[in-house]
């Protein structure tokens, strides 16, 4: 009797052993290809008064990469990348008084890191956090007169090739789901949504090489979602998308000489979507 008592026991011991191994919470890698379609807007007035608003939107290839890292039963630590691959030209538009004044070339290029502790209020639900680095370069060139196709002159002169960079440091804050442990021998559904203000910006323009703005006005939202199925143990592909929107509240002014120069409120909005694939081979 006593001999059966130990068997249940032990295979009772095994299979609770089994289950909390199926059921941990391992760490993993990602990389993904996909699609980034970025919208950036620009508000303010002119000298005058007269309010003015840009618009261009572009599409472009985007790469994506990241790891989840394990760290204990309470913590785990995430690094998240994007970046263009190659930059798309479009034609940016800008209105006075709601009648479109000026039309250029515009291409962009963008890059995003983020690094965030997710503390693990369970393993399905986590409070995130952490620093967010995003570069935004834009460039304007070749610009005409809308209304008959003319090249805009200023002073007479042609406008050359102008370059302006935005880059942002956000402290981001948020909330994590993870639906299940990765490579589950199924489905995973992972999302996340942070809200991030600037801790730190810099803003440069080729036209006025001399100046940078530094406001901290402004906010960042981002949400992201996955969902995979695992390939072979340690595998999963799967699918992602990704919207971000970073705005610049009013508009900051520097005076040089006579002359005023204007970083106008400012707006951006990216959507991400791809195919990715996820690994941790140690996963057993």
């Amino acid at each position: 009797m006593k001999r059966t008592a130990l068997g249940v026991t032990a295979s009772l011991l095994l299979l609770t052993a089994n289950l909390e191994a199926a059921q941990k919470y391992n760490g993993y890698s990602y990389i993904g290809f996909g699609m980034e379609t970025a919208s950036y807007s620009e508000i303010g007035t002119t000298t005058d008064g007269t309010p003015f608003k840009s618009s261009a939107t572009t599409s472009s290839p985007v790469y994506t990469s990241g790891s989840l890292i394990h760290i204990n039963k309470n913590f785990d630590f995430s690094i998240d990348a994007s970046s263009t691959l190659i930059a798309s030209q479009t034609n940016e538009k800008w209105q006075e008084g709601g009648y479109v004044t000026q039309e250029n070339k515009y291409d962009t290029i963008q890059s995003d890191l983020k690094f965030l502790l997710q503390y693990k209020i369970t393993d399905n639900h986590r409070l995130i956090f952490g620093p967010n680095y995003n570069l935004f370069s834009m460039k304007r060139h070749t610009y005409i007169n809308p209304a008959d196709g003319t090249e805009k002159l200023v002073n007479g002169e042609s406008i050359g090739l102008n370059q302006e960079d935005i880059a942002t440091l956000n402290g981001m804050i948020g909330y994590r789901f993870e639906h299940a442990p990765f490579s589950n021998g199924g489905m995973r559904i992972s999302a996340s949504i942070l809200y991030g203000t600037p801790l730190w910006n810099q803003a440069t323009n080729t036209g006025t090489s001399e100046i940078e703005f530094s406001s901290t006005k402004g906010s960042t939202i981002n949400a992201n979602g996955y969902v995979g199925f695992q390939m072979i143990k340690g595998l999963e592909l799967g699918v992602f998308g990704g919207y971000t929107l970073k705005n610049k509240d009013g508009a900051d002014d520097i005076i040089v000489g006579s002359n005023t120069i204007t970083w106008p409120e400012n707006e951006l909005e990216t959507f991400r979507y791809g195919i990715s694939l996820s690994w941790n081979f140690d996963v057993k």
